[in-house]
């Protein structure tokens, strides 16, 4: 009876309504390919950053991090151990894309986030902090039992359970924050850079552009455009997702803002991967029952084809 009566209240239906478990499934295997994007992309630097025979010892790590001593670091702080580390975060990353002991899994892959950027903080990039709080999203949401791969192989074809959205909503409630705290940070900040336009001239001329050069100078007042275009993107995508008609306009939107990152700055690419599984949470059981018969369509005429 107390349940029904919270149910009722306005925070209830918000957090206590049901969605479509295969929402979650979505969301978990979107957050495993990113996370193991990243990881992949770190795997060459491993002992550089994480080892203790690496740029940084431990011990100065600590330093700037109370909680360092008590991580996954810890207990494999060698380069063989942080090699062994890595594949077993991989391995969890593997296990959560299949939804095989997805809990377990989920709370491995949030331990790891959480150790490397406490013991590498100066190397960790925006999408760390990303897959960080989304894997803690995902090991505390109901993640069913939909997509797995004992279901695949039990050919099990049940229909999908219906299951709170709470867990949803906090993934929702976070894009907001990413975004928004973005924005906040680049307009408070001393720098006047990205109120004068002049912060897309300047990092295309850094090391990080694909195509550093003078022409920038040229173009210096459309990029000023396109710095505020950005910035406005940036404020704008999380409140298209949040309303139901709009929400694939905001991904569309994300996708375009991410994709032109990635393509000035290929470097920092997975953050377009890690945002477009975040936007998997804005997702409805009926999205994503179209979007799978699109898919299997694509298939069918695909092999008809051959």
């Amino acid at each position: 009876m107390k349940h029904d009566a919270l149910k009722a209240t306005l925070p209830g239906k918000i957090f206590l309504s049901t969605e479509d478990e295969r929402v979650y499934a979505a969301v978990r295997i979107g957050l495993a390919l990113a996370a193991l994007w990243s990881l992949v992309m770190l795997w060459p630097l491993r002992v550089t950053l994480l080892a203790e025979e690496g740029s940084v010892p431990q011990a100065a790590a600590a330093e700037q991090s109370e909680m360092c001593t008590v991580l996954l670091f810890h207990f494999f702080p060698s380069g063989d151990g942080v090699t062994l580390l890595m594949l077993l975060a991989g391995a969890a990353m593997l296990l959560l894309m299949a939804g095989v002991l997805p809990r377990m899994a989920a709370f491995f892959v949030f331990l790891w986030q959480l150790s490397l950027m406490e013991r590498a903080p100066l190397a960790a990039a925006g999408w760390d902090m990303v897959l960080r709080s989304f894997s803690f999203l995902v090991l505390v949401s109901p993640l069913g039992k939909c997509w797995s791969l004992l279901a695949i192989i039990g050919r099990r074809s049940s229909v999908p359970a219906r299951v709170a959205r709470y867990g949803l909503v906090l993934m929702r409630l976070q894009v907001l924050v990413v975004y928004w705290q973005t924005v906040v940070l680049k307009l408070a900040n001393p720098n006047p850079y990205w109120w004068n336009g002049e912060f897309l001239p300047y990092f295309l001329l850094s090391e990080y552009s694909r195509w550093p050069g003078a022409w920038v100078a040229e173009y210096a007042d459309a990029l000023a455009l396109g710095t505020w275009a950005a910035l406005l993107a940036e404020a704008v995508v999380p409140v298209l997702l949040l309303i139901r008609r709009t929400r694939f306009y905001g991904m569309a939107l994300g996708m375009i803002l991410h994709g032109l990152i990635t393509l000035a700055a290929p470097q920092i690419g997975p953050f377009m991967v890690v945002m477009a599984a975040t936007y998997a949470a804005f997702l409805t059981g009926e999205d994503v029952r179209r979007i799978g018969q699109c898919l299997t369509a694509l298939a069918a005429r695909f092999s008809a084809r051959r």
